[in-house]
């Protein structure tokens, strides 16, 4: 069990912290955008 975790861990390092923190910094910001405009929408009707 914590061998597995380790080595998915380890793959994950590999990867880099940065491309990680990218790529969920724009899910973030892809959601936050549909929820404004889902907001937005509804507070105009």
């Amino acid at each position: 069990m914590f061998v597995d975790l380790a080595s998915t861990y380890a793959s994950v390092g590999s990867i880099g912290f940065e491309d990680i923190f990218g790529f969920s910094l724009a899910g973030i910001a892809v959601i936050g955008g549909i929820v404004f405009y889902l907001l937005m929408r509804r507070n105009a009707l």
